[in-house]
Formats: structure tokens, sequence, C-alpha cells
């Protein structure tokens, strides 16, 4: 599926942008605009529109799938790092990811699907993921994650 092979080498080109000795919030801050744009992004869109289109709901799950395996691995490894620097549960590493995935993206992909929204600039895309970072690590740091 072509969904699935642009995620791939999408999430294969990140990973060699990204340094391995860049602080987990510095890779958050490259990752965040990136995701947003892969998902939000016109052709992101178009293929949305013929997941919707194929009524046994395959297309739909393939496209899902292909997303999630390739983003979710890297925020999980950020949201570790991140768990590790600040001495939180590593075993909640996954829902940080999780909180911050939903926060970045939220409604964005249906309000581009429904025609709501235009694709966005680069300084929203930046905007939406700093915000979104900063909650998340907000909520990390609240005490009852400690």
């Amino acid at each position: 599926m072509e969904s699935a092979n642009r995620a791939d080498s999408w999430a294969a080109q990140l990973r060699r942008d990204l340094r391995a000795d860049m602080p987990a919030t510095t890779v958050l801050a490259i990752l965040g605009p990136r995701v947003l744009a892969l998902l939000t992004c016109d052709g992101a869109i178009a293929l949305d529109r013929e997941a919707l289109a194929d009524t046994s709901g395959e297309t739909g799950l393939a496209l899902a799938a292909a997303r999630r395996q390739a983003i979710q691995p890297l925020l999980e490894g950020v949201f570790l790092q991140l768990c590790m620097s600040r001495r939180k549960p590593t075993a909640k590493a996954s829902l940080f990811a999780d909180i911050y995935y939903r926060l970045l993206v939220g409604d964005l992909q249906i309000r581009r699907l429904s025609g709501g929204l235009t694709e966005l600039k680069p300084a929203a895309l930046t905007h939406r993921a700093e915000m979104a970072q900063k909650f998340a690590v907000q909520l990390m740091n609240a005490p009852e994650n400690a």
C-alpha cells in the first residue's frame, strides 16, 4: 500500500535527521511539526478520502496501522528518554506519547477532511507542536506522575 511505504520512508528519513545525542525535548520539537504535517497535508487527506470511500473499511484500517507503526515508536522512544531524564516511571512513556499525540493532532485531520480547514502553514504546525509538547510535559511533571 502506498501510504505504508510513504509512512515508512518518512520515519526512516526522520531517524536519519535526528542525532542520537539530541536532548529528547529537541527531538520532540523537530518531530512534532513533521508528524502533524505528515498527517494533515493534502496528500494525507487525499488518502483519507480514499479510505472513506472504501465501504469494506480495509483501506482505513491499513492506513491507520501504517501511520501508527511509523509514528508511535518514535514518540514512545522520545517519551521514554524524557521519563528517564526526569526520573519518572518509564512504564508511563507510552501513555505520555499517546497524550502528546492526541494533543498534537486533535481534530485537525477531520477538519481537513471535511474542508473546514486548509493545509496548515509551517508556523501553525510549529505552534501546535509547541503547545502539545508544553502540555504533555506539564502532565508528565505533575506530582501524581512521580
